[in-house]
């Protein structure tokens, strides 16, 4: 009986083994659900400065501290996903050798389609933090400070300023992706 037990274990696990997601296409998926999750990210980090802007201009009152201060951590958050992303180019990288020249032109008639949409929501949520960003900054030069020393302003600035920076060195995180090595 317990010879039984080994062979149905054993031919099970063989089946599972068979059944198994393919890892490049795992991969692949993966990289797509990360791109996604940044677009996220990025959409979020624009309705944080849009919502500021708005309240501010409602108020009459200067963009919130705190309002950019939650932006920047937001913007500062998608370094995560750029780690994501560059752990899943060494894996693709590593995987590259095992893959055919059938499998690869597999791939590119499964895949390029979505990587191509994944890659346009992207590039368009970015416009859509830059605009916020622009408008955020640009509110806060027509706002006319009361005090005579601009000192709110200059606070102002200066967060949005640290913010654009963080934004900056998000994107510079996710440039190196891009970059072909040497």
């Amino acid at each position: 009986m317990k010879k039984l037990y080994v062979l149905l274990g054993t031919l099970l696990i063989s089946m599972c083994a068979g059944c198994s997601e393919d890892p490049n296409s795992r991969l692949i998926n993966e990289t797509m659900s990360i791109m996604g999750s940044t677009t996220s990210s990025l959409d979020q980090t624009a309705k944080t400065i849009n919502d500021a802007v708005a309240e501010a201009n409602k108020d009459g009152k200067p963009l919130s501290i705190a309002a950019i201060a939650k932006a920047k951590k937001e913007a500062e958050d998608l370094k995560n996903w750029a780690r994501e992303l560059q752990d899943r180019k060494t894996k693709a990288e590593n995987r590259r050798d095992n893959v055919t020249s059938d499998q690869r032109e597999d791939y590119e008639r499964t895949y390029k389609g979505q990587f191509q949409q994944a890659m346009i929501a992207v590039s368009g949520a970015q416009r859509k933090l830059d605009k916020a960003l622009s408008d955020a900054e640009k509110y806060n030069e027509e706002w006319r400070d009361p005090d005579p020393q601009n000192a709110t302003k200059k606070t102002v600035s200066d967060a949005l300023v640290q913010l654009r920076q963080a934004i900056q060195d998000s994107r510079n995180d996710f440039a190196v992706l891009t970059k072909r090595q040497a």
